[in-house]
């Protein structure tokens, strides 16, 4: 099934498929126009119609279903219209009895609740030679941000585009901030609306390794109403903050688990080994808790929670014994740049950051001791040597986009060495970097760093160093990243 890159705040991520063809692609997007129109309150309506173009019967088979997931009670999804259109021209409509809306496709072992669906159209009379054309409308009623708007459009190369466009309309006085890597942008004002216009076409790749994430690779467009990083930290803050009161209940829990400790640091470790041991992971999405947690007294009533639900308890719990904590919002995938426009698709975890030791905790490591993350969750990160400060160092070498120093790795039973590998573009931006991490003999076991972490919220630029015309190691304009505070 092929599902368009196309990502707004409320949505989730639907990707095209990311293979490599070394002759001609099975199927390509003979024709494809997004239309997103967006309110000044943050709702908006986005339209799509797609033209795929399957070359064989297999792929036939394969694409006759399409469907597009949406969050229940965030947004709804439509079938405008859709047909199979035959080489002779006859056009088979889609029928009504052909459109379900069923559970969105996840894994089974995974303690995982949502109201995530999909609505999923079978398209009648598939063969090969045929071009399926589809119409979709998403109608976001509940933004995750009111007030705001965000969007990140990919174009996977991995299948030809013959004939792309998106365009998003925002009302006259509301600043939509861009920035594109490939498609080719126009601006226009037309019938008191401002119109943002992006344009795309190109063949299949002849091969795609897929070493790094289509955020980093993929031609792609990012827009936001928000105006930097730090105006999405304290927006996503706002969000939290409510969820962290600290109730008699996690006050008495606090004191009970704190009591006796040699220190303010011994008992911030206890408070992080409570949580570790005693809340397991289960997650609950329903309408905006993907991205908004739960309250902590309600995640330490149930037993469980997610990272997010993890966080803001331990965070309570830590403000409850007058421990300075904030979630920061990371990246586990192999992201390794972020783009100037803020945009949620940037993140897929939150962690603690413990700014009185300078030392960031994750609840959901599977009993990483306090004060480190597992090496094998760093794979996109600075050096354990950069930790010492927010933002990149002189080291840096020029690498753009907002992210934080990577939280020290190691091993409880081992020391870790660190390998920095990095790969650049002629403008000295990073496109490629690991960070290989070893134990030593103590748990008799190698690892290899696979993920890495990113972080949430910015510090603004310092004078003389990020601004333009300057010769600091950030482009202007683009914001350094640090832990989240309202």
């Amino acid at each position: 099934m092929i599902r368009i890159g196309l990502l707004m705040a409320a949505g989730t991520a639907a990707l095209l498929p990311l293979a490599a063809f070394a002759v001609e692609p099975p199927s390509s997007i003979r024709r494809f126009r997004s239309d997103t129109v967006v309110e000044p309150d943050g709702r908006a309506v986005q339209t799509w119609h797609m033209e795929i173009a399957v070359n064989n019967d297999a792929v036939a088979r394969r694409e006759a279903q399409q469907g597009v997931v949406y969050s229940d009670g965030v947004e709804t999804i439509e079938l405008v219209e859709g047909y199979t259109l035959k080489p002779d021209g006859r056009r088979l409509p889609v029928t009504p009895g052909a459109v379900r809306t069923q559970l969105a496709p996840g894994s089974p072992n995974l303690p995982e609740y949502t109201s995530r669906k999909q609505v999923v159209a079978v398209l009648p009379d598939v063969a090969g030679g045929d071009v399926l054309s589809l119409t979709w409308r998403r109608t976001i009623h509940h933004p995750v941000f009111p007030g705001q708007f965000a969007f990140t459009g990919l174009f996977p190369r991995a299948v030809p585009w013959d004939d792309a466009e998106s365009v998003i309309s925002v009302p006259e006085g509301v600043t939509l901030a861009t920035e594109a890597y490939g498609p080719e942008h126009t601006e226009a004002d037309e019938g008191g609306r401002h119109i943002h216009r992006w344009n795309w076409s190109a063949p299949a790749l002849a091969s795609d390794p897929a070493v790094l994430s289509p955020l980093d690779r993929a031609p792609r467009i990012f827009a936001s109403t928000f105006s930097d990083w730090p105006e999405f930290g304290h927006a996503y803050a706002g969000l939290i903050a409510p969820k962290t009161e600290v109730t008699p209940r996690i006050q008495a829990l606090a004191d009970q688990v704190a009591a006796g400790a040699a220190d303010r640091r011994e008992e911030a470790k206890r408070l992080y080994e409570w949580v570790s041991r005693r809340v397991r992971w289960v997650a609950i999405y329903v309408g905006d808790g993907a991205f908004v947690p739960h309250a902590a007294d309600e995640v330490l009533a149930n037993g469980y929670g997610d990272c997010k639900d993890q966080v803001v308890l331990l965070v309570a719990l830590l403000h409850a014994r007058g421990i300075a904590a904030e979630p920061v919002l990371v990246n586990l995938g192999p992201t390794y740049t972020f783009s100037g426009v803020p945009t949620l698709t940037a993140f897929n975890h939150v962690i603690t950051y413990l700014p009185e030791w300078d030392l960031y905790a994750d609840t959901t490591a599977g009993g990483a001791p306090f004060g480190t993350v597992p090496a094998a969750g760093i794979r996109q990160a600075y050096p354990a040597r950069d930790r010492r400060r927010c933002g990149a160092g002189p080291h840096d070498g020029g690498t753009a986009g907002p992210r934080h120093r990577a939280p020290e790795h190691h091993h409880a039973a081992g020391t870790e060495r660190a390998r920095d590998r990095r790969k650049r573009d002629r403008d000295g931006r990073t496109l490629r970097h690991d960070v290989a991490s070893t134990c030593q003999p103590g748990d008799g076991a190698r690892r290899r760093a696979r993920r890495g972490r990113a972080a949430a919220r910015v510090e603004p630029a310092r004078p003389g160093r990020d601004q333009p015309g300057t010769a600091g190691p950030h482009r202007a304009g683009v914001p350094r990243v640090c832990p989240l505070h309202a």
